[in-house]
């Protein structure tokens, strides 16, 4: 099964380009993977939070294109979109309301779009 690439049209401008290069920077998504705790459990792609930690100079340059891409169309591409939602119940509540669960959600990764 070929892998299909997702290419939106530009519809931004140059300011947009730029304002994304600001919001999005090198210090904050340093900031960001490592306030990760590193032995959480991974996501649906495998991927544990002290691999990001430890390949995160390796990776930073990619990663920034992507997220400020990203911001600058206003797109986020369709296999980012996939969530789960589990309910967890919060330590002494009844489980009869639903301020009693805590929803907790977890971003799935699929290549099929």
């Amino acid at each position: 099964m070929a892998l299909e690439l997702e290419f939106p049209k530009w519809k931004g401008s140059r300011e947009e380009c730029v304002s994304s290069k600001r919001v999005i920077n090198h210090e904050k998504l340093k900031w960001a993977v490592l306030s990760f705790q590193p032995y959480k459990s991974p996501g649906i792609d495998g991927i544990t939070p002290i691999m990001l930690q430890q390949g995160f100079e390796l990776l930073a340059g990619k990663r920034l294109m992507l997220l400020r891409a990203s911001l600058a169309l206003g797109y986020i591409p369709m296999s980012w979109r996939h969530t789960r939602v589990v309910f967890l119940p919060k330590p002494g509540k009844p489980l009869c309301q639903a301020k009693s669960l805590r929803p907790i959600s977890l971003v799935i990764y699929t290549q099929d779009t």
